[in-house]
């Protein structure tokens, strides 16, 4: 019986190996495994500052495959947990670590800054030249610099760092892609060498930091950390992300929802404009919400990617003649309708880009949570391919 329990742990999984990206899918890994956990937000940060990511990488590649050395994994795997465990159980906490920032010097230690911190999902390499194209990879550290301190700049952070990131992984996903940054500014991806683990006890090695290069300039902290002013009449300001968006007639927020009957999808709401009040918007009596069903979330980002021209969803609410639409419009506009009985209809063109990044983005997350924390790239290939071709010039029925 244990000669069978131990062939089966050591067995190959099923399907290729798919890195993960955020703290919740490396708990998955952790689980399907039998490994310790799942880990704390916490324990996942020392962690990673304890351990090279590409060696923690490694490690589950070994054991996803079945490997001859998957048990030297295993054992490294779990020591390494233990350690961080009894570390922060003894009264190390991580303040030691927080207290010194390493810049991230390639594309893993970028990620694993980004899964410390549930900012986003793990970036491509292509999305990340284009994000350090965009914004140069000074402001970027900085950001990073900042989130890492926990200090007052954390929330303008993070805030900016969602909008540049939305609006990097837009344009690679609609192949606008990136020029190739200049060597100085890039952050090179992993060695190609990372898929076999090797086992090892040492401790990280030293890290250098490249030299920034120049970038588009962010203000310092001092002027960052207070809010940005909202529109009179918006809706109060809330710690999760948000996708909004402003004009004469109406505004919007687009905000997800974990909630509801559908699980993890996203509430639309948009709110009339006030009259003769610039900027103004009645969040209070002119507000008409929206929450999608988790298979309408996938006729979203085919329209949000541009795969679709338009889309429109009917019979919501419980008089069943609220809807929404979206269509796509020449100069790169997303028409944006939403209606319900007894209330004047609300249109909106979005024009900005960074408001359509961050829809799509939060579009994308709740998807992939939704349906069995599916990798992005595999979602997005399931609508590209098998949801957009079947609703061009069709409105998505319920």
């Amino acid at each position: 019986m244990n000669t069978q329990r131990a062939h089966a742990q050591a067995s190959p999984s099923a399907g290729a190996f798919v890195e993960p990206g955020t703290l919740a899918e490396f708990n998955d890994r952790l689980k399907a495994h039998r490994l310790p956990g799942p880990l704390a937000p916490r324990e996942h940060t020392l962690l990673v500052q304890k351990y090279d990511r590409a060696d923690l990488v490694r490690a589950l590649i070994s054991l996803h495959n079945g490997a001859r050395n998957s048990s030297g994994a295993r054992a490294f795997l779990e020591k390494a947990i233990s350690t961080v465990r009894a570390s922060i159980a003894n009264g190390g906490s991580t303040q030691s670590e927080q207290a010194v920032f390493v810049e991230p010097k390639n594309l893993g230690e970028f990620n694993a800054r980004l899964m410390a911190t549930d900012l986003h999902r793990a970036l491509t390499g292509a999305e990340l030249d284009a994000l350090v194209q965009q914004v140069g990879r000074t402001d970027l550290v900085a950001a990073l610099r900042d989130v890492h301190a926990h200090g007052e700049a954390l929330p303008q952070a993070e805030t900016w760092l969602r909008r540049v990131i939305a609006e990097a992984v837009v344009r690679v996903a609609r192949g606008a892609g990136a020029n190739r940054p200049s060597a100085e500014s890039e952050m090179p991806p992993i060695a190609d060498d990372d898929h076999g683990f090797h086992g090892t006890d040492r401790p990280p090695a030293p890290r250098t930091s490249p030299p920034a290069a120049a970038g588009t300039r962010r203000a310092p902290a001092s002027e960052r950390h207070s809010a940005p002013e909202r529109a009179e009449g918006s809706s109060q300001r809330h710690d999760r992300p948000q996708a909004r968006a402003y004009g004469k007639r109406a505004a919007l927020c687009v905000e997800p929802s974990d909630d509801g009957s559908q699980g993890a999808t996203l509430m639309v709401e948009m709110a009339a404009a006030i009259p003769n009040r610039e900027k103004s918007y009645d969040w209070k009596t002119g507000k008409i919400r929206f929450q999608l069903m988790r298979k309408e979330l996938l006729c979203l980002i085919a329209v949000l990617y541009g795969w679709a021209s338009s889309v429109e969803f009917n019979n919501h609410g419980e008089s069943k003649v609220k809807s929404l639409s979206l269509e796509n419009q020449d100069g790169g506009k997303l028409y944006v309708k939403l209606t319900d009985k007894g209330a004047p209809m609300l249109v909106l063109p979005v024009t900005e880009v960074d408001s359509q990044a961050d829809f799509t983005v939060l579009a994308l997350q709740q998807a992939c949570k939704c349906f069995h924390n599916w990798g992005p790239a595999e979602l997005l290939l399931f609508v590209r391919e098998r949801v957009a071709p079947n609703m061009r010039g069709k409105p998505a029925s319920r």
